[in-house]
């Protein structure tokens, strides 16, 4: 099998739009291809957003893995990366980079209801602490205004 790199980077709005034209470009038909993402840190359910990456990938999208595997995302045991295996059939890049996308939405919005929950049941127990945090936050909003202003 044969190995090329064709891109790498850190940036995100370049892989969604690089991705597909280094794809459609370089890989011929019916060749494999494989994305590696390296994340910062294991997020909380990191494997089981991976595992929910590959069934929407396989099972709704259509993306067909690699021959002789039954995956399309593999969880590196050790590293906070995930790779991303796929045969090129359709330019499947575009498709890939969307569903990521919207699992990152979805994780985001997982952690947002679950920060909403925990903000909840504090106010619960300590009711003093939100006029406290709302005359903090306008104090802070005064005196940023006040200091950018200058004299």
């Amino acid at each position: 099998m044969r190995y090329e790199l064709i891109y790498e980077s850190t940036s995100t709005e370049e892989l969604r739009t690089k991705l597909p034209e280094l794809e459609e470009r370089h890989v011929p038909e019916g060749g494999l291809v494989e994305l590696v993402l390296n994340f910062r840190y294991r997020f909380p359910g990191f494997e089981n957003v991976a595992v929910l990456v590959n069934d929407n990938l396989r099972k709704h999208i259509g993306v067909t893995p690699w021959p002789n595997s039954y995956q399309i995302v593999y969880v590196d045991p050790d590293r906070p990366t995930w790779y991303i295996r796929w045969r090129k059939g359709l330019v499947w890049a575009p498709l890939i980079v969307s569903a990521l996308w919207a699992i990152a939405i979805i994780v985001v919005t997982i952690g947002g209801w679950r920060l909403l929950r925990a903000t909840a049941t504090l106010v619960e127990e300590y009711e003093w602490l939100v006029p406290v945090a709302v005359v903090g936050t306008l104090a802070v909003l005064l005196i940023y205004g006040l200091r950018s202003r200058g004299p």
